[in-house]
């Protein structure tokens, strides 16, 4: 069926709107005003603009009411024009059906990944395939009837917006219905890509053109080399020793490729060497989508019968992981690239390593989630599960605590380690199966309490034992809660806590509250924050919640507080409070980014805004199998053996942790060396150049890299001070 205009349809728009579409209610008490939009518009057809000023809560926005119902059912997507000009995280829209369902869609994300990053100013063209993948709230025994839609509401999510700005401004309309086809068709041509700022050509002939770029950027199959791109002899990347450093190569093959591999040589230094042992080549693959396929995963390349479309961009991405130790100075090799039709080509790189190295103990505690890849809904009877999957995601079935299950989760350890992020591979056990709702099977039974040290020797992992997850669970599962209950739950804590004291590591443990409580489930979680504190003073609690406000009910027993990244203000009035009262704070990454609604940078530069808030910790988790930061996973079923394949976002974690660690190293090398250490204290100030906050960050990895540059330079000439004063009191005896 040919394409509708919304436009042709008579319709309303509320004038003033204080709404929730999820609620009951209306409790927003910031102001929505509404007018018709003339000036600017992309296309012919009704446009709007929503003024909505800042404060209060709730999901204010816009009702847009067709006089009668409107057939969607003959259609597949449904396009809309969408305009801020404001920096924002969420803008919503929500299908109503005439029988009371309503189906949720962001306009944020969808008009993310063809841009990278929303622009303020700008008119974007979002299709929302409204069948494929929807978020319905439905009333009891109703489905959503696509032929009555009777209106769409368009809202801010309630945490989008600050109070730094009055006024928050958008515009959106000239609405269409279309068939796939017909928004496949379209697609391309909305896009709207930022430019490369680091792309570099290095060489071009008959058989391919070469070029590069920091790994920073994000790069399609079809992004072409910038016609004013400078020259580069190589793909080049920084690194200190015990530090990995990412470095990618494009390749435009002028034919088809077929069977292609590719082989790393040692890197050289003069007489010093990175051998190639260190050196691990992947290629950057896609996620199919409906209307754009997103670069994310990176798989191995050797092993693979991988095959390259002629004109289309073939990404190696090379991780070099510099020894401790290994001296200052460029290092400099190649990778042979070659294909089953005689194609040999030199990839050139280097590797500048600065003349120190991180520590092994990584000064940002962690503790993300990894069971949810293999679990089932709820995180529950997590190895049974990958029991089922295995075959699918690894092409075996592995038995849970098998031989192969154990290499598997040895894996995911060892791969957490190396990007210096602690796993949970805690072993927590409830009193009684009766007071936990959740019950959660242990993944890491095999490691014992040992096993656990050993880890923490070896990659800093901290902490390494938790006593029990959302453990107001307990609490709520215990009703009627009697007071015997009640003190079995604390003798509980507390006999498990003596345990990890007498063993010497209760500084390695930690036991979290609650995760987002709402009001009524809030009292279980003030119970158990007390009787952690009550019972095991000494062991740190941390309790995660979503919104701007700390609950002041918990304060005095939580010591480590956990806000979603984004809404809660680090630098407020509650913070410096809590600080100053001893308080340490985390953050919680619900969701670190889809594998196509995000860039690089915006994984890298949060570390830098956690120093500038004195973060002390982040916990990761999720629970869908579409969003995690490796792969296989639903999206994305292959393996590299028993191996998990690292995605671009996962990578751009590690050098965050890295970028985090050395302005850690920074401080302490300056709080050492006095009067000489104070001319470099300015670099420990997050410039407003790199980031200003969660929404505003420079979004050109050359200022993250030269910052990063300034950081690593200044540790150089302070160890070089430390040094010469050791050198000095040997000398003289003292």
């Amino acid at each position: 069926m040919a394409e509708l205009s919304l436009s042709s349809v008579d319709q309303r728009l509320d004038g003033v709107a204080e709404i929730d579409v999820f609620a009951a209610k209306p409790r927003d008490e910031r102001r929505v005003s509404v007018a018709v939009v003339t000036n600017d518009l992309p296309e012919p057809g009704r446009f709007y603009g929503m003024a909505v000023k800042s404060g209060g809560g709730g999901y204010p926005g816009a009702n847009l009411t067709f006089n009668s119902p409107v057939d969607f059912s003959k259609h597949d997507v449904l396009a809309v024009w969408f305009k801020t000009e404001s920096p924002i995280t969420y803008f919503e829209i929500v299908l109503n059906g005439a029988d009371g369902v309503l189906a949720d869609h962001g306009l944020f994300a969808a008009a993310v990944p063809p841009a990278s990053r929303l622009q303020t100013g700008i008119w974007y063209r979002v299709y929302i395939p409204y069948k494929v993948n929807r978020c319905e709230i439905r009333p009891a025994g109703k489905q959503m009837d696509f032929s009555q839609i009777k209106g769409l509401t368009f809202y801010t999510f309630d945490e989008s917006l600050s109070l730094k700005q009055p006024v928050y401004n958008y515009s959106f309309g000239g609405m269409t219905l279309l068939s796939m086809d017909e928004a496949k068709a379209k697609f391309p041509l909305t896009l709207r890509r930022p430019p490369l700022n680091t792309a570099a050509r290095i060489v071009k002939d008959d058989d391919c053109l070469i070029w590069t770029a920091d790994a920073g950027e994000k790069i399609w199959k079809d992004t072409p080399l910038p016609k004013r791109a400078p020259r580069a002899s190589a793909a080049s990347a920084t690194a200190a020793g015990h530090e990995y450093a990412s470095l990618l190569h494009v390749v435009k093959p002028s034919r088809n490729l077929t069977s292609v591999t590719a082989e790393a040589g040692d890197l050289m230094c003069g007489k010093n060497r990175i051998v190639s042992t260190n050196i691990t080549v992947r290629y950057v693959d896609s996620i199919p989508g409906l209307f754009l396929d997103s670069p994310d995963p990176l798989p191995l390349l050797n092993g693979k019968s991988l095959s390259v479309r002629a004109g289309e961009n073939l990404q190696i991405w090379t991780t070099v992981y510099v020894p401790a130790q290994t001296p200052a100075g460029t290092y400099s090799g190649r990778i042979t690239l070659k294909d089953s039709q005689g194609l040999s080509k030199s990839l050139p790189l280097k590797v500048q390593v600065y003349g120190f190295s991180l520590p092994a103990q990584t000064h940002l505690q962690s503790a993300f989630t990894v069971m949810q890849l293999y679990a089932g809904p709820g995180g529950s009877n997590g190895p049974k599960c990958l029991e089922e999957r295995s075959e699918r995601y690894w092409g075996r079935r592995i038995e849970a605590f098998s031989k192969d299950y154990v290499t598997l989760l040895n894996n995911i350890i060892r791969d957490h380690g190396e990007h210096r992020i602690t796993p949970e591979i805690h072993e927590h056990r409830m009193p009684s199966e009766s007071y936990n709702i959740w019950k959660y099977t242990s993944w890491y039974s095999f490691l014992g309490e040992e096993g656990r040290l050993a880890l923490h020797r070896r990659y800093g992992f901290d902490p390494v034992f938790v006593l029990g997850v959302n453990i107001a669970n307990a609490y709520a599962a215990a009703e009627p809660l009697t007071p015997e209950k009640r003190a079995a739950l604390l003798n509980h804590w507390k006999s498990a806590g003596e345990k990890l004291k007498a063993a010497g590591v209760a500084e390695l443990a930690a036991i979290k509250i609650d995760d987002e409580p709402g009001a009524e489930r809030l009292k279980y979680s003030v119970m158990a924050a007390q009787d952690a504190k009550a019972a095991i003073p000494y062991i740190q609690n941390f309790f995660n919640f979503g919104g701007r406000d700390l609950p002041e009910a918990l304060c005095g027993y939580v010591d480590t507080w956990c806000p979603a990244w984004g809404p809660f203000d680090f630098e407020g009035k509650q913070a410096k409070e809590r600080k100053a009262a001893g308080d340490r704070f985390w953050t919680y990454g619900v969701e670190y980014k889809s594998s196509d609604a995000y860039e690089p940078l915006e994984l890298r530069v949060p570390y830098w805004l956690y120093w500038k808030y004195g973060i002390t910790g982040v916990h990761y988790s999720v629970h869908l199998h579409k969003t995690f930061l490796y792969y296989p996973n639903d999206t994305y079923p292959h393996s590299d053996g028993l191996e998990q394949i690292p995605s671009i976002r996962w990578e751009m974690i590690r050098h965050g942790v890295q970028d985090h660690e050395c302005l850690w190293m920074l401080n302490d090398l300056i709080q050492k060396n006095g009067k000489k250490g104070d001319r470099y204290r300015g670099l420990l100030e997050v410039q407003k150049s790199l980031a200003v906050n969660a929404a505003e960050f420079t979004h050109d990895p050359r200022v993250l890299l030269l910052q990063r540059d300034r950081v690593a330079r200044a540790i150089e000439t302070l160890q070089s001070t430390a040094a010469d004063k050791r050198n000095a009191k040997l000398e003289t005896g003292e």
